[in-house]
Formats: C-alpha cells, structure tokens, sequence
C-alpha cells in the first residue's frame, strides 16, 4: 500500500505511475493541503481511476464531475468516490488543512460487486460518489487507519485486510434510505427518499451557514416544513435539525482536535454565531465542554 504524507506531485508522468500502483496497493493519503490543484487530465487511463473516500478538517475541497456537477468537502462528513470516476480537484481555504484519502485497490472493488459462489455481478456492491456521514465505528476506523500511517506505524501484512472491512463498512453506510413511508404508492415513496436525500446533501454542504434553518432546508427539498421533519424522521431516524446538529459536532471535533483550532474560531467555522449555544450544544453532544478538548491539547503539548 502506498502511504503519502505530502500531496501528490503535480507532474502528470509521475501522478501517471502512482495512479497505476494505486490500483494495485491502494493508497493511504494524510497530510497538509495548500491550495493544490489537479485537472482532469486528457490521456488519463479510465480503468486506473479506483474507488476512495477523502475527509478533512479546516478548508474546502471541491471535486468537479462531469456533466458540470461539483461537490465541495468541508470538515464534517466524507465524500465517496465511485471507481471509475474522474473528476478535477480544488483546495481552498485561508491556510493549510488536513485532507485525507483512502484509495482501495482494484481487486477489492471489482470482487466486492461479485458473488462468491455463482460469480455473477450483485445488485449495489459499487460504492457510489456522495456525500454521507460515516457511522461512529466507521469514523473511529477511518481515521485511526489514515493516523497510523501518518506517524509510520501502520502494519503494512495487515493492509489487504484493513482496506477490504474498510470498503465493505462503506457499502453498509451508503445503502439506500429505507425507513418506513406511509405513502401507498411505490413511485410515490421512492420520490420522497429521493427529497430527503437532497435535502441530506443539503445540510452537508450547507453546515456552516448560520442562517440556515428548517424553511431553507425544505425550500431545497421542495416539501413544506411539516412533511419534511416528518418524512426526513421515518427514513433517516432523527429530524433535519437533529441531523444538522450532529454534522456540526461532527467538524467542531475535528477543527479542535485535528486543526489545533480555538473555540471562538471552531464555533463559527461550524454555523454558530452565538458562542454560548454553541458551548451548550457540544457539551450536550460529547458530555464535555470545547474549552477542555482545548486544555487537554494544549496541555497534552506542553
């Protein structure tokens, strides 16, 4: 497996050969990010491109598809790649940030849509390109997998196996919204996951605005705030806000954590304009106030 601690060389001969080791060993990928930009490039061999999954913390990542679709990354959530995609790729932000990137290899991708035993292709077994929120066990597998390699301790026998439970908790995470819907007709249920994914989307991208709140979530939906708390509720388990509200946790933890970032700052990168909600907030969320993450670092540091 390959393990980069800097950002990939610009040069194309050189993205060239990683790319063709990348389909081989797969990829492990965290570091400082600094403005960087890669286009699609022209001659680029279409069977090298694998499935990943990239995170950060601290800036925007943005990934421009074709058919002029674009997805910005920030610091909450992931965003999976689906093998065979390609896409140009955007670093933004007023510094450095933390991105990170896991690139599973070929073999992996292409025997997961297999069935074992008839060896006929299975029906979802590709991971998609989307955003989504990983579930806690994934998460806490991600980045420990991503920190390992990062400080040189990562066990590279145990590689082939860590990447295939990796790709296999995605296919888990990214399975289709199937909550229960009281809607008699199937096109009729299917057309409502359809708005809440949207609406999902929605709230990822859209985190960090302080301003948003219901309406625009179900404008963007095109549902009334009604039917949106309560279809959002059946498929996806918790409201809209109750959703929003764990996205911010999600990227306060990691501006804190893994940016070094104050408190002041972390609150309003994550949509708080009012500091003391967003104190209530994370202590009701993790069982312990932002400033002691801060002491506890800053002292872990010292």
């Amino acid at each position: 497996m390959i393990v980069l601690r800097e950002p990939p060389p610009p040069e194309s001969d050189t993205l060239a050969a990683l790319y063709r080791r990348m389909a081989q060993e797969g990829m492990a990928h965290s570091s400082l990010m600094r403005n960087e930009r890669y286009d699609r490039a022209a001659s680029f061999d279409d069977t090298l491109a694998c499935a990943a999954l990239t995170w950060s913390a601290g800036g925007e990542e943005r990934y421009a598809f074709d058919r002029k679709r674009a997805v910005t990354v920030k610091s909450a959530g992931a965003l999976s790649l689906r093998a065979g995609d390609r896409y140009a790729y955007a670093a933004n932000g007023d510094g450095p940030f933390l991105s990170n990137m896991i690139v599973f290899p070929k073999w992996i991708t292409e025997q997961a849509a297999i069935e074992p035993l008839t060896k006929r292709p299975c029906k979802r077994r590709q991971m998609e390109t989307r955003l989504f929120m990983p579930s806690h066990a994934m998460e806490r597998y991600m980045g420990a997998f991503v920190a390992s390699c990062r400080q040189g301790v990562f066990d590279e026998s145990g590689a082939d196996e860590a990447l295939a439970q990796l790709y296999e908790m995605a296919l888990a995470d990214q399975s289709p919204l199937e909550g229960a819907l009281d809607a008699q007709k199937r096109e009729t249920r299917a057309e409502l996951r359809r708005r809440v994914a949207r609406a999902r989307d929605f709230i990822l991208q859209s985190y960090d605005d302080a301003r948003l709140d219901i309406g625009a979530i179900a404008r963007e939906a095109c549902l009334s705030p009604y039917h949106l708390i309560r279809v959002f509720g059946a498929v996806v388990g918790e409201t809209p806000m109750q959703y929003l509200q764990r996205i911010r946790m999600d990227a306060a933890r990691r501006l804190l954590v893994d940016m070094k970032r104050s408190v002041s700052e972390t609150a309003a990168a994550v949509g708080y304009g009012n500091r003391s909600a967003f104190y209530r907030a994370f202590r009701k969320h993790f069982g312990i106030s932002p400033s002691s993450v801060e002491r506890t670092r800053w002292h872990s540091v010292e």
